[in-house]
């Protein structure tokens, strides 16, 4: 009996492969893109889309030596001659994720591969990592000290057409003028990096309007620096999350020239300085849909009867029926011997949240408690505040227009 074959359409392959790509499975792609030449360009789509050349750690978790970091270079090279005897390959890469290594500092063949890629994205430049025993330390990489050859590739990526997101890690005196003319860069990452002084001014032409800006821990000195010149445009952010727990003063000068914020994430430490006093002005509260909080309680107010909210609870007051909020979500991370309260006094604060009146807009309200472990007190708080949950949130779990989140988890370190 002769073998009978059947075709598929070509919306059934297309379907097979997305699925394939939303799982993340590259391996099958691979084998998928051998099996028929029709569906060899939409599976290398997904193949190439995304770049990782970031070495993995030299030590793994059991602190034995990785053997597939030892090939990490020949990869390298093995990538770099199948993007230059398949040119095309390039159209394909949408996301870059590049760690400098300390090779970087001189040319490399590397660098035009990274100069032909016209349609990317998204551009996360990292400094070099450097393996200490079972740990990594990231280590901050000098933008002036990189070879002329990987400045003129970067270049290249962050001025194509395409590009619209920059994110930066441990990158010391990246240059701002080079963001000068990126019309469509929208988003952009700053973590322990900081920036050269524009050299230039900049005409209304050449201004970086960004949708969304998101800051690390100890980065507002860098975001201070940037509202300084005229390139960025921070008048049009819909979207601000800051995770630096001292940047009180950069917070509040960019919610103050931001006319249409949508989405907002702060972080804060130390209660006696009332840090969320006044953060919400009007203009913000017409248009904030999402607001969150990090609360990161230090060990020194473990003996202090402390008011976990940080006196949040005196803002949601402030905001009341003068709102459009419609997600307000709560993240406490606790450190070692805080006596952490478990009554409902202590969190009384988050019941005006369900009154229609004064949120009428509100959907969800979520608070999760990270506790840091130790042998006394961190399980007795976690099995308190779940086993009482239901009495100390009532009114937040018997809301019918609310849904209330909430969640107690214990964790060795924060990191």
């Amino acid at each position: 009996m002769a073998r009978q074959s059947i075709t598929l359409p070509p919306e059934i392959h297309d379907i097979i492969i997305g699925v394939l790509a939303e799982e993340g499975d590259i391996t099958t792609l691979k084998a998928a893109a051998l099996t028929c030449k029709n569906i060899l360009p939409t599976c290398r789509s997904h193949i190439f889309a995304t770049l990782h050349l970031v070495p993995p750690p030299r030590l793994d978790v059991n602190g034995m030596r990785n053997t597939v970091a030892d090939s990490f270079p020949r990869r390298l090279e093995n990538l770099r001659l199948a993007f230059k005897s398949n040119p095309d390959l390039a159209i394909y890469v949408r996301e870059l994720h590049y760690m400098v290594r300390t090779s970087d500092d001189r040319q490399q063949s590397l660098h035009s591969l990274l100069q032909n890629l016209t349609r990317v994205k998204l551009l996360v430049l990292q400094g070099t990592i450097h393996d200490a025993g079972p740990y990594q330390l990231p280590g901050t990489v000098d933008w002036p000290n990189l070879s002329p050859s990987l400045h003129t590739a970067l270049k290249s990526i962050i001025h194509s057409s395409c590009f619209s997101e920059l994110c930066l890690y441990h990158v010391s005196d990246f240059p701002v003028d080079i963001l000068a003319g990126c019309i469509n860069l929208s988003r952009l990452t700053v973590d322990s990096s900081d920036f050269q002084d524009a050299r230039r001014a900049s005409d209304n032409d050449d201004r970086v309007c960004l949708s969304s800006l998101t800051f690390m821990d100890y980065s507002s000195r860098a975001i201070r620096s940037l509202m300084d010149t005229p390139i960025i445009d921070f008048t049009q952010l819909t979207a601000l999350n800051s995770f630096d727990k001292t940047a009180n003063m950069v917070v509040t000068s960019l919610l103050d020239r931001s006319k249409s914020l949508k989405s907002f994430t702060c972080t804060v430490w130390d209660s006696f300085n009332h840090p969320f006093r006044d953060i919400l002005k009007p203009h913000t509260l017409y248009t904030l849909s999402s607001f969150s909080a990090v609360i990161l309680i230090p060990p020194w107010l473990g003996t202090v009867e402390l008011d976990p909210l940080y006196d949040l609870s005196h803002e949601f007051d402030k905001w009341a029926e003068n709102n459009v909020l419609e997600h307000i979500k709560v993240k406490i991370d606790v450190s070692q011997d805080v006596d952490l309260p478990t009554g409902t006094n202590a969190w009384a604060g988050l019941k005006p949240l369900v009154i229609r009146s004064r949120f009428p807009k509100l959907r969800t309200v979520s608070l999760k408690i990270n506790l840091l472990w130790d042998q006394s007190s961190s399980q007795d708080i976690k099995n308190k505040l779940e086993q009482h949950q239901r009495e100390v949130f009532q009114e937040l779990y018997e809301s019918d227009e609310v849904v209330f989140q909430f969640s107690v988890e214990i964790f060795r370190n924060y990191g």
